[in-house]
């Protein structure tokens, strides 16, 4: 058996809540080409974060996780050369070939070209949080990211307990 490191993509580089994946699509800072779709948003986590949104319309599940698979190997071999404190959702395209190579052009070229836009974003919010902390208001706010660099479940604490007996 070898010593070599696990090359893999762990769960603190992956975007997995509603409301993260949320937040980046609302932000609308996307670009385009044939293979793939790609959002950027500012974020507060050291790494970058990938997110892949593989809908029904781009096949059966077989096909979905396929692509999933692609894309998190090629955002893995790729993600050091992204810029850090940025999360990314990839929106694969229906009907394209996808195939690590081309992925990994794709993600750097996008990337690229998102990286100055998703920086603006990231000066103008931090701008607004220092505004708002000058003049006192102690609300915190909505769009922040959180990073799942802690272990354990994470507990929703909205949600409403439910009556005992109930």
């Amino acid at each position: 058996m070898t010593d070599r490191p696990r090359e893999t993509l762990p769960r603190s580089v992956r975007i997995r809540s509603r409301r993260d994946f949320e937040r980046v699509f609302d932000l609308k800072i996307r670009a385009t080409d044939a293979l793939i779709t790609l959002y950027g948003a500012p974020s507060n986590c050291a790494l970058a974060r990938l997110g892949i949104a593989a809908g029904r319309r781009l096949g059966n599940a077989v096909v979905r996780n396929r692509t999933k698979r692609l894309i998190r190997e090629a955002f893995r071999r790729v993600r050091h050369t992204l810029p850090s404190r940025t999360d990314w959702v990839v929106v694969p395209r229906t009907g394209a070939e996808l195939a690590p190579p081309n992925l990994q052009v794709s993600i750097i070229n996008l990337a690229r070209r998102l990286a100055e836009r998703v920086e603006a974003r990231r000066r103008a919010m931090e701008a607004a949080d220092a505004v708002r902390n000058s003049e006192g208001s102690g609300a915190t706010k909505e769009s922040e990211t959180t990073c799942p660099e802690r272990r354990g479940p994470v507990l929703d604490q909205t949600r409403k307990k439910k009556a005992p007996g109930a």
